[in-house]
């Protein structure tokens, strides 16, 4: 298909500057700039990225969601550690007094 896409746009391209070198009509000059215009958009609507690109979008936003569950997740984990050594060390320090 690289080839006939290469093909396509040459004969636009010559055709387009045919028309503009000439003086020819205007509207033949903007037809063929509009031709240009939708072959261009065809070739990008034609990648895979952009065709992909929803799926990519939706998947990297999921990922971020996970991370940041993840994280938050992790922070109530540190958070109730921390409770808890501190209320062992609490117990030690009474013990403690309570020894000497």
């Amino acid at each position: 298909e690289q080839p006939e896409v290469k093909e396509i746009t040459n004969e636009l391209l010559k055709q387009l500057q045919n028309a503009l070198k000439s003086n020819a009509h205007f509207t033949e000059q903007v037809g063929l700039s509009l031709k240009g215009i939708v072959r261009i958009l065809e070739v990008l609507l034609s990648l895979d990225f952009f065709k992909n690109a929803n799926e990519i979008d939706s998947s990297l936003r999921n990922s971020i969601e996970w991370l940041s569950n993840a994280g938050e997740s992790l922070k109530s984990k540190m958070k109730e550690y921390e409770r808890f050594f501190n209320d062992f060390n609490t117990s030690m320090r009474a013990n403690e007094q309570e020894v000497t």
